[in-house]
């Protein structure tokens, strides 16, 4: 799969917040979102944090986790892109509805 990596501006600081950072609770900000588009995710548990944005957070924060996860985690090896794809396919199926009984 060939992404495009959106580099990070020549006027952002040195000090650009990534995926550690991320993952000790900043918020996606629109620097962040540039950051973690540009570098890809390299753990599962970084996928589920933004899948979790996805899924629990605001609008703009499920809007930004959708870019992180359609934008460098899928130029990522297999294992990445394989959970990517599932995260992004719980992401576009309608719930299950309350009374369903079935498996």
């Amino acid at each position: 799969v060939n992404g495009c990596i959106n580099p990070i501006p020549h006027s952002v600081p040195a000090q650009v917040p990534g995926w550690s950072s991320f993952m000790k609770g900043a918020p996606l900000t629109p620097v962040m979102i540039n950051a973690l588009v540009s570098a890809p995710a390299s753990s599962l548990a970084e996928l589920e944090k933004v899948f979790e944005h996805a899924v629990k957070g605001s609008d703009d924060e499920k809007i930004a986790a959708a870019t992180i996860l359609c934008g460098a985690s899928l130029i990522c090896g297999w294992n990445i892109q394989e959970h990517t794809v599932y995260f992004i396919t719980r992401l576009l199926s309608p719930p299950v509805p309350a009374d369903y009984s079935g498996s």
